[in-house]
């Protein structure tokens, strides 16, 4: 046999076997230990969420306030804050100086020509084309110079809400008043686009209003509706014509404005009080607030408890990405990020454990734990079955599926190997007492003339028929009886990864050594694979690399 191991030259292979580096790793942490690596949420009611992480003065973003934010058409992400306008290239982020005389941005519109509109809270608006800013103020015929939203019509106008009523940039860039008895004195502090292409407003005061080609077509106050103070409006994009409002109270009400939002819905959105903003994203109602987020699916609504992010939370956006971007006035920016991983452990309820095996068999998940056995239906609910009441309390090290369908649970207890036969439930033991090396069986593989090659800490056993047929130990030459991993080579000899010594290769009685002459950077082998595309080609994970190996009779 002659074999030759080396260090991957390609950045993809790399990169993904960094990644099974990282699940081999994982797979050993507890649901405690993983939570604490990365702030997961779950969101689906599956177990497969978001990881969230958030940005604040202390990691990048110039400020620890955030009051708007959009993404540009060429993927920059956009920050309004009480320090100026902010761009992030996904790396850094970059604060424009007060050159520009911007400051204090609290709101951000990009239009169809992908032109960045600044609302600024003293300074009026600012418009980015390209490199370069214009600006408009009150000698324009600003009624206000403190910019609360903007937004773009049908027609190519771009509304801007004001503390003073509304105004609106004609497509030829004049700056021109919306005339309404009803919203010119108003503070008007948002402004939502319809599918319908129905402008709704939101003041101060808590009403809201309609506006249509330029014109205000209706206007609602808040307490002849009689569901509290309305802070927020977003129309249903499944359903036109009705609306989600946000109130002051903690609740969502959900009607037909044809019907003058009269009969709503009421939704319960506690603990959350204050609703800021309301979007639809992926099928959930997520809902920012004055003290959190949380979210309306069909099992109700969901506050979400264990984010970095939960203080003056008032705008969401979703990236290019499918990311979504949180922003608060007090704590910066947020971006949870979807995982496309499953919380098997959050989704059966099980209790914080390690989980050192897993193996899928027959519609049934099997869980090998410090401290037992788990096995899992379809539907996540844990089955408490004779064998695991057998292996109650044992250190299961390795579940390894057969090929007729049996399965092998490799334990450190009195039992050592167990030979499962879910079938009709029964069980061989193989221990010392039967003949086995040790106790502690670590790992097991199933050959390819149906012998079972068995890893404990005293050597390699070599099982068939149903008896212990060989062994592999210090009286063959092994040094280092510690064998963490097997694999079967291409011409049915086992390579066996030790804890220490590089990899032992057993065959017919006799064994040879890969170590660091042969190209191992380390000669602790945590994993070895079998590359299930290329005939020959084997993956080595060691303590501290990756590395393939080809080898041939």
């Amino acid at each position: 046999m002659k074999a030759t191991i080396m260090s991957p030259d390609r950045r993809a292979v790399f990169r993904f076997f960094a990644l099974l580096l990282a699940l081999t790793v994982l797979a050993a942490l507890s649901p405690a230990q993983m939570a604490s690596a990365a702030s997961e949420i779950d969101v689906t009611g599956r177990g497969a969420g978001y990881s969230a992480v958030l940005y604040d003065s202390t990691n990048g973003l110039p400020t620890s306030d955030a009051n708007a934010i959009v993404q540009s058409p060429e993927g920059f992400i956009w920050i309004g804050s009480y320090s100026g306008l902010i761009r992030y290239d996904g790396n850094e982020f970059y604060r424009y100086d007060s050159s520009t005389g911007m400051s204090s941005v609290v709101s951000l519109f990009v239009d169809s020509q992908d032109r960045l509109w600044i609302g600024t809270n003293d300074s009026g608006i600012f418009l980015l084309e390209g490199n370069s800013f214009s600006s408009y103020d009150q000698k324009d015929g600003l009624h206000s110079s403190s910019i609360r939203s903007i937004l773009e019509d049908d027609g190519g106008n771009i509304l801007v809400a004001t503390t003073r009523g509304m105004v609106y940039v004609d497509p030829a860039g004049s700056l021109k008043s919306l005339d309404d008895a009803r919203i010119e004195q108003e503070y008007i502090c948002e402004l939502v686009g319809g599918e319908d292409g129905v402008i709704y407003g939101v003041t101060l005061s808590g009403a809201f209003f309609t506006v249509e080609d330029l014109t205000v077509t209706s206007f609602y106050e808040s307490e002849p509706l009689g569901y509290g103070v309305i802070n927020t409006v977003y129309p249903d994009p499944e359903n036109p014509g009705w609306l989600y409002l946000g109130t002051q109270s903690g609740t969502l009400v959900h009607g037909e404005l044809a019907k003058g939002m009269k009969d709503g819905t009421v939704i319960s959105v506690e603990p959350q009080q204050m609703v800021r903003c309301i979007r639809l994203i992926d099928g959930l109602l997520w809902v920012c607030a004055n003290n959190g987020i949380g979210f309306l699916s069909d099992a109700g609504f969901t506050a979400l408890n264990d984010l970095p992010m939960n203080n003056s939370v008032e705008h969401i956006v979703t990236d290019f990405e499918g990311n979504i971007w949180f922003t608060s006035s007090r704590q910066g920016i947020m971006k949870i990020v979807p995982n496309r991983f499953t919380d098997i452990s959050q989704m059966a309820r099980l209790s914080p454990m390690v989980v050192n095996s897993t193996c899928m068999s027959e519609g049934l998940f099997y869980l090998g734990t410090d401290n037992g056995l788990i096995i899992l239906d379809r539907d996540y609910q844990q089955l408490a079955l004779p064998i695991t009441e057998l292996l109650d309390g044992a250190r299961i090290r390795s579940v390894r599926s057969g090929s007729d369908g049996t399965l092998w649970f490799g334990t450190n207890s009195d039992n050592g190997l167990v030979h499962y036969r879910p079938q009709d439930g029964s069980w061989d033991i193989y221990n010392v007492g039967a003949g086995l090396a040790s106790n502690r069986a670590r790992t097991v593989l199933e050959l390819s003339d149906g012998t079972v090659a068995v890893a404990t800490n005293a050597g390699v056993n070599l099982i068939r028929d149903g008896s212990i047929v060989g062994l592999y130990d210090d009286s063959d030459g092994l040094s280092n009886l510690e064998i963490l991993c097997l694999e079967e080579g291409p011409g049915g000899e086992i390579y066996a990864g030790s804890d220490g010594d590089g990899i032992y290769v057993l065959k017919q009685g006799s064994f040879y050594r890969l170590g660091r002459d042969n190209g191992l950077r380390s000669e602790v082998i945590l994993r070895l694979r079998k590359d299930p595309a290329e005939e020959g080609l084997y993956w080595i994970i060691t303590s501290n690399s990756i590395a393939y190996m080809r080898g041939r009779e």
